[in-house]
Protein backbone atom coordinates (compact mmCIF):
# COMPACT_ATOMS: atom_id res chain seq x y z
CA UNK A 1 0.00 0.00 0.00
CA UNK A 2 1.62 3.61 -1.13
CA UNK A 3 0.58 4.93 2.17
CA UNK A 4 2.12 2.44 4.02
CA UNK A 5 5.43 3.74 2.21
CA UNK A 6 4.88 7.67 3.16
CA UNK A 7 3.69 6.61 6.89
CA UNK A 8 7.17 4.48 7.17
CA UNK A 9 9.10 7.16 5.43
CA UNK A 10 7.97 9.92 8.22
CA UNK A 11 8.40 7.99 10.80
CA UNK A 12 11.62 6.67 10.63
CA UNK A 13 13.05 10.58 9.17
CA UNK A 14 11.84 11.68 12.72
CA UNK A 15 12.86 8.70 14.88
CA UNK A 16 15.86 9.25 13.08
CA UNK A 17 16.57 12.75 14.69
CA UNK A 18 15.93 10.94 18.17
CA UNK A 19 18.20 9.36 21.14
CA UNK A 20 15.07 7.74 22.52
CA UNK A 21 11.13 8.23 21.20
CA UNK A 22 7.91 7.95 22.80
CA UNK A 23 4.77 7.06 20.78
CA UNK A 24 1.30 6.54 20.85
CA UNK A 25 -0.48 4.36 18.46
CA UNK A 26 -3.86 5.13 18.69
CA UNK A 27 -6.34 2.52 17.80
CA UNK A 28 -3.61 -0.25 17.90
CA UNK A 29 -5.54 -2.77 16.88
CA UNK A 30 -3.40 -6.48 16.72
CA UNK A 31 -0.36 -4.16 17.60
CA UNK A 32 1.41 -4.43 14.12
CA UNK A 33 3.11 -1.55 13.77
CA UNK A 34 4.69 -1.45 17.46
CA UNK A 35 6.39 -4.54 16.51
CA UNK A 36 7.20 -3.30 12.86
CA UNK A 37 8.52 -0.37 14.66
CA UNK A 38 10.48 -2.02 17.46
CA UNK A 39 11.83 -4.29 14.27
CA UNK A 40 12.90 -1.61 12.25
CA UNK A 41 14.64 0.59 14.96
CA UNK A 42 16.74 -1.91 16.89
CA UNK A 43 19.22 0.62 18.15
CA UNK A 44 16.33 3.30 19.24
CA UNK A 45 14.78 3.44 22.69
CA UNK A 46 11.32 3.18 21.85
CA UNK A 47 8.44 3.52 24.47
CA UNK A 48 5.12 2.87 22.73
CA UNK A 49 2.32 3.08 23.93
CA UNK A 50 -0.84 0.99 22.47
CA UNK A 51 -4.78 2.22 23.00
CA UNK A 52 -7.85 0.74 21.55
CA UNK A 53 -11.52 -0.58 22.35
CA UNK A 54 -11.37 -3.76 21.19
CA UNK A 55 -10.30 -6.25 23.82
CA UNK A 56 -9.97 -8.93 22.07
CA UNK A 57 -6.91 -7.19 19.79
CA UNK A 58 -5.18 -5.68 22.74
CA UNK A 59 -5.32 -9.53 24.69
CA UNK A 60 -3.36 -10.77 20.95
CA UNK A 61 -0.97 -8.09 21.05
CA UNK A 62 -0.37 -8.27 24.97
CA UNK A 63 0.30 -12.07 24.00
CA UNK A 64 2.50 -11.87 21.30
CA UNK A 65 5.54 -9.89 23.41
CA UNK A 66 6.93 -6.38 24.79
CA UNK A 67 6.92 -4.42 21.69
CA UNK A 68 4.36 -1.82 23.40
CA UNK A 69 5.53 -0.31 26.87
CA UNK A 70 1.88 -0.18 27.89
CA UNK A 71 -1.55 -1.24 26.12
CA UNK A 72 -4.98 -0.15 27.89
CA UNK A 73 -8.51 -0.18 26.69
CA UNK A 74 -9.38 3.09 26.07
CA UNK A 75 -12.44 4.55 23.48
CA UNK A 76 -10.05 6.58 21.55
CA UNK A 77 -13.34 8.44 20.39
CA UNK A 78 -14.36 9.72 23.43
CA UNK A 79 -12.00 9.90 26.25
CA UNK A 80 -8.40 11.85 26.93
CA UNK A 81 -5.15 10.17 25.64
CA UNK A 82 -3.30 9.75 29.07
CA UNK A 83 -0.71 11.81 28.28
CA UNK A 84 0.45 15.19 28.72
CA UNK A 85 0.09 17.79 26.40
CA UNK A 86 3.02 17.71 23.77
CA UNK A 87 4.50 15.08 25.70
CA UNK A 88 4.98 12.58 23.27
CA UNK A 89 7.14 12.78 20.11
CA UNK A 90 5.11 10.84 17.71
CA UNK A 91 1.03 10.05 17.72
CA UNK A 92 -0.24 7.38 14.79
CA UNK A 93 -3.59 6.62 14.14
CA UNK A 94 -3.29 4.48 11.04
CA UNK A 95 -6.65 3.42 9.41
CA UNK A 96 -8.79 3.96 12.61
CA UNK A 97 -10.63 6.87 10.88
CA UNK A 98 -13.15 5.01 8.98
CA UNK A 99 -14.06 3.02 12.75
CA UNK A 100 -15.27 6.37 14.52
CA UNK A 101 -18.10 8.52 13.94
CA UNK A 102 -17.26 11.99 12.67
CA UNK A 103 -17.00 13.53 16.11
CA UNK A 104 -15.47 10.75 17.56
CA UNK A 105 -12.98 11.15 14.79
CA UNK A 106 -12.60 14.57 15.43
CA UNK A 107 -11.92 14.00 19.14
CA UNK A 108 -9.06 11.78 17.94
CA UNK A 109 -7.33 14.30 15.99
CA UNK A 110 -7.74 17.07 18.72
CA UNK A 111 -6.35 14.46 20.94
CA UNK A 112 -3.26 13.97 19.23
CA UNK A 113 -2.51 17.44 18.00
CA UNK A 114 -2.60 17.76 22.14
CA UNK A 115 -0.46 15.03 23.32
CA UNK A 116 2.06 14.74 20.61
CA UNK A 117 5.18 17.29 18.70
CA UNK A 118 4.06 15.21 15.53
CA UNK A 119 1.08 12.91 14.30
CA UNK A 120 0.13 11.12 11.46
CA UNK A 121 -3.42 10.21 10.61
CA UNK A 122 -4.35 8.00 7.95
CA UNK A 123 -7.88 7.31 6.33
CA UNK A 124 -9.37 5.65 3.40
CA UNK A 125 -10.52 7.79 0.73
CA UNK A 126 -13.67 5.85 -0.53
CA UNK A 127 -16.33 4.62 1.75
CA UNK A 128 -16.38 0.45 0.97
CA UNK A 129 -17.60 -2.61 3.53
CA UNK A 130 -14.91 -4.78 3.66
CA UNK A 131 -14.47 -8.92 4.17
CA UNK A 132 -14.70 -9.68 8.00
CA UNK A 133 -10.78 -9.85 8.32
CA UNK A 134 -9.44 -9.66 12.07
CA UNK A 135 -9.48 -5.63 11.15
CA UNK A 136 -12.47 -4.99 9.82
CA UNK A 137 -16.23 -7.11 10.25
CA UNK A 138 -19.34 -5.24 10.25
CA UNK A 139 -20.53 -7.78 12.91
CA UNK A 140 -18.40 -6.45 15.85
CA UNK A 141 -19.18 -2.69 16.80
CA UNK A 142 -15.63 -1.73 17.25
CA UNK A 143 -14.60 -3.01 13.72
CA UNK A 144 -17.07 -2.06 11.58
CA UNK A 145 -16.95 1.17 9.14
CA UNK A 146 -18.92 4.56 10.38
CA UNK A 147 -17.51 6.91 8.77
CA UNK A 148 -16.28 8.37 5.59
CA UNK A 149 -13.55 11.21 5.51
CA UNK A 150 -13.19 13.48 2.46
CA UNK A 151 -9.92 15.65 1.86
CA UNK A 152 -12.07 18.80 3.76
CA UNK A 153 -11.95 17.24 6.92
CA UNK A 154 -8.41 17.52 6.86
CA UNK A 155 -8.32 21.00 5.07
CA UNK A 156 -10.51 22.42 8.10
CA UNK A 157 -7.48 21.18 10.17
CA UNK A 158 -4.83 22.47 7.98
CA UNK A 159 -2.96 18.83 7.97
CA UNK A 160 -0.57 18.31 5.54
CA UNK A 161 -2.17 15.32 2.78
CA UNK A 162 -1.08 12.96 0.56
CA UNK A 163 -2.36 10.35 -1.38
CA UNK A 164 -5.66 11.65 -1.32
CA UNK A 165 -7.64 10.14 -4.09
CA UNK A 166 -5.04 7.62 -5.26
CA UNK A 167 -6.31 4.15 -5.55
CA UNK A 168 -3.61 0.63 -5.37
CA UNK A 169 -0.72 1.81 -7.01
Amino acid sequence: MPWNRYVNHHLSKWIGKLESCTIVDAGMGFGRLGFALKLDHPQKELKIYGYDCYQPALDYAKSLGNAYTEIKNVDIGKERLPHEDKSVDIAIASGVLAHLHKEEGRHLMDELERISKHHIVTAPTTLHSHKKSLCNDPDIEPLAHKSLWTKNDFMEKKYNMRGFGLKGR
